[in-house]
């Protein structure tokens, strides 16, 4: 029998260590009063796995009900609120006594609500249910959320659904609590979304890095059990996974693989085999770090000077697991073996994507240009001041914008204030609904989703080309595509 497994969510048996946080937890959601829980984590680094072994699959609750809801179960707010009363509605008939309670009666309240053409959101009955359940029932419902990132796509809207799911996690009248996992953290998500709720201020917030030495000693001594010499290939497989729980997982299931088979091992040559998988987890990892704007910050602190990065990109990092201090100011990665890919990365510069970089800046100055000519020219010299006014995701981007160009003053032209706007920030101007069908919807054609897909992809191309760090080819040819689309578009 293999005792690692990596393509599934480990649990049982096969769940090394994290000891420290696994007391946190048991601090949070099993001590005297219930806090809301949100576990931050780089991919495969194991946040789920932790969430469902130490908490969902966790004995012996009192007056909790655990319910897991997966990512892949919603694909709208209102599937998303739906199923957390459908869950907790579920659980309570079949394992909860109800105490009179017409369960199926009040969740059907809240399914016709969501379906009617009401204006607006119907949360008073979502919140009635949780109330009665709890008045009633005296449970707390605790809503296990997985891999929550995909809240910024469904919950972007002029609707801050944050702000619902912050009611019913915050007033203990519902008798509600969260404990979410996730790859970026809460306040990162919501700034996708565009909200200004304060629900990333209720949790806890723990982040889940590399294995303890501790974890370490408990992996090598699986491989001990089945009787491999772990003092041969030590320093190995710490040069290929440092203390990465995914890479390990994936190196020692090869490595036991081979063990049974052969009697002998060759870490070296087992990698070469799963060099290609590691790769595309390396690819999907920087990615993470690209869209979480902490790849720059990474490649500068390891190959340029610390001195230039921020304080909290450093420390982000470290939460991360992904790099660790080794002397004053000094830092390395988790593992050599990454660290020679990142150099890959930092010295990669194509002649591609210099010739798209000139052909992105005429695209961006085109969209500044048309929302300052439009606004200006339809709503007033003060068009600004006035968006700022009546919204505040707006007022938020325009707040930013004035604070880096007063940085500039003196410096050199400080330029318009949509200047130092991200491409990102045209979008949402662009795109916010009531500005979209009064002044911009004419202008771009198309329906709002369409600009809204081109708005994630050029933003998470931009920033990679903007320090000649190479992109997918059918990536290119996409970005060249789209850059054309909006010039076309604003010569009309």
């Amino acid at each position: 029998m293999n005792p690692f497994v990596y393509l599934q969510r480990v649990g049982g048996d096969r769940f090394i260590g994290r000891e420290e946080i696994i007391r946190t937890i048991e601090g949070a959601i099993f001590g005297s009063e219930l806090t809301n829980l949100a576990i931050i984590g780089a991919n495969k680094i194991g946040t789920s796995s932790l969430a469902y072994e130490k908490i969902f699959n966790r004995k012996f609750y009192e007056q909790v009900i655990p319910i897991w809801i997966p990512e892949v179960s919603y694909k709208n707010p209102s599937d998303f609120f739906a199923l957390l009363v459908k869950k907790c509605a579920d659980k309570l008939s079949s394992s909860a006594p109800t105490h009179g309670l017409a369960i199926e009666e009040l969740a059907h309240k809240v399914f016709e609500a969501l379906k009617s053409d009401y204006p607006g959101f119907p949360s008073w009955e979502i919140y009635n249910f949780f109330e009665d359940v709890f008045q009633k029932t005296n449970y707390i419902t605790l809503f296990i959320l997985d891999r929550f990132d995909k809240a910024r796509d469904i919950f972007e809207s002029e609707e801050d659904y944050f702000d619902h799911l912050r009611e019913l996690a915050y007033n203990s009248t519902y008798g509600v609590k969260l404990v979410l996992t996730s790859r970026l953290n809460i306040e990162e998500i919501q700034n996708q979304a565009g909200s200004l709720s304060e629900f990333y201020g209720i949790f806890l917030t723990e982040p889940l890095g590399m294995f303890s030495e501790r974890d370490l000693s408990i992996y090598f001594s699986k491989l001990s059990s089945i009787g491999v010499d772990t003092s041969a290939i030590y320093d190995s497989v710490l040069f290929y996974c440092g203390a990465h729980p995914y890479l390990l997982e994936m190196l020692g299931w090869h490595i036991v693989q081979e063990f049974q088979d052969n009697q002998e091992i060759d870490v070296h040559e087992i990698f070469a085999n799963i060099d290609d998988s590691v790769r595309i987890y390396y690819n999907s990892l920087t990615r993470l770090l690209d869209e979480a704007k902490l790849l720059n910050p990474l490649l500068q602190i390891l190959f340029e000077s610390t001195d230039i990065v921020e304080g909290t990109d450093v420390n982000k990092l470290e939460s991360y697991g992904l790099i660790k201090e080794i002397g004053d100011k000094d830092y390395a990665v988790y593992s050599e073996h990454f660290h020679n890919y990142l150099i890959k990365q930092y010295e990669s510069s194509t002649e591609f994507a210099k010739e798209l970089w000139p052909i992105w800046k005429k695209a961006e100055k085109a969209l500044r240009d048309t929302i300052t000519t439009t606004m200006s020219t339809e709503v007033g010299s003060d068009w600004i001041a006035q968006l700022g006014k009546s919204r505040p995701n707006l007022k938020k981007i325009f707040d930013e914008c004035k604070s880096k160009q007063q940085d500039e003053i003196g410096s050199y032209d400080s330029g318009t204030l949509l200047d130092y706007s991200y491409p990102s920030d045209l979008f949402d101007i662009i795109c916010s609904k009531a500005l979209w069908r009064e002044h911009f919807g004419s202008i771009f054609g198309e329906d709002i989703d369409h600009w809204k897909e081109r708005k994630k992809f050029l933003a998470k191309c931009r920033t990679p080309l903007a320090h000649n760090r190479e992109i997918e080819q059918h990536q290119r040819m996409i970005f060249e595509g789209y850059c054309k689309e909006i010039e076309g578009k604003l010569k009309k």
